[in-house]
């Protein structure tokens, strides 16, 4: 063992010689090193969860939308690129809504009830598609969603039904939905959002021509085709 010693002189020409184990003497020392270092072991962890519990909150909360916690638009801008990029061989639709005549809620009840309103909105697309689909709230009384093809346009009626069904609970007027859908073909992966956006946006506003209905692109797309041919043969008939 490892030992210390210590003497001193005393009378009659003696010495006292004192030697103890290393270990005996600095125990003390030993054992609040022993705590102090499991201390900051501690607390560094401590330190570590908050941070990463801190961190996650505000990231929630940079990409949340605070009335119906829903996600906002830079959110789905972010999920909809990496949807995309891993999920390629999957057929999917891109659906925006608008809630119809949603100004004249504010107006006749308060911004307070308009806000029940989109709350409950943002519930009922929940229920309806829950994870799996990426939906977000796009701004004013506008909602976005990215879902399965499969079954797109019945999902979306579905959820125009239930909207309508429940609406009065929350509004005594009640309130319905109008939604556009965009079948996104294979070979318009490479469009970017916002080209797509304006696809859905022509059928969100066919729907709202109508109100209270489901509207898809490309069903706009072959009326519009159609109707050109119409005109042409008529053109050309007239001018023999």
């Amino acid at each position: 063992k490892q030992m210390l010693f210590a003497s001193s002189d005393i009378d009659g020409g003696l010495k006292l010689v004192i030697s103890a184990p290393t270990r005996e003497i600095y125990k003390d020392s030993y054992t609040l090193g022993i705590v102090i270092i499991f201390q900051i072991i501690f607390f560094a962890a401590i330190v570590l969860i908050l941070s990463d519990k801190i961190g996650t909150w505000m990231i929630k909360r940079a990409y949340s939308d605070r009335l119906t916690n829903l996600p906002n638009r830079e959110y789905f801008q972010e999920q909809f690129i990496k949807e995309m990029k891993e999920n390629d061989d999957q057929r999917r639709s891109l659906f925006m809504l608008d809630i119809d005549h949603f100004k004249n809620v504010n107006d006749t009840y308060g911004h307070a009830k308009g806000d029940e309103v989109l709350d409950a909105v943002a519930k009922e697309m929940l229920d309806q598609f829950g994870k799996d689909a990426v939906l977000a709230r796009w701004g004013g009384d506008e909602f976005i969603g990215l879902i399965d093809a499969d079954g797109d346009v019945r999902r979306c009626d579905d959820l125009r039904r239930s909207v309508a069904e429940d609406s009065t609970e929350v509004c005594s007027t009640g309130y319905t939905l109008s939604i556009g859908i965009y079948n996104i073909p294979f070979n318009d992966r490479n469009d970017s959002l916002e080209e797509m956006l304006n696809k859905v946006d022509k059928a969100l506003y066919e729907a709202k021509t109508v109100r209270n209905c489901v509207m898809l692109y490309s069903q706009i797309g072959e009326t519009l085709k159609r109707e050109s041919e119409e005109n042409s043969r008529n053109e050309a008939t007239q001018s023999e």
